[in-house]
């Protein structure tokens, strides 16, 4: 049990506050309006949708980015990785 808490802290650090906000706040509401909302709301259904296909049916989803600084340095011609 002890290696599954240490295997999965940051889903507890994630969880633990929003059940006791929820708790707490029940009421509050954030509202968005315009296409970012509507951008933002079709991401976040597709990544938990993802999520959960990955969950039932197993996989693996994985992302990797050289970051801002790396593309700079690959925009200026710097790339170490290249």
């Amino acid at each position: 049990m002890k290696n599954y808490f240490k295997n999965n802290w940051f889903l507890f650090f994630l969880a633990i506050p929003f059940i006791v906000f929820s708790i707490l706040y029940p009421n509050v509401t954030v509202e968005m309006s315009g296409g970012f909302a509507w951008a933002y709301f079709w991401i976040l259904t597709c990544v938990g949708g993802s999520l959960v296909w990955c969950g039932l049916f197993g996989g693996e989803i994985s992302y990797s980015s050289k970051g801002l600084v790396g593309w700079i340095n690959g925009w200026k011609g710097k790339d170490k990785n290249e």
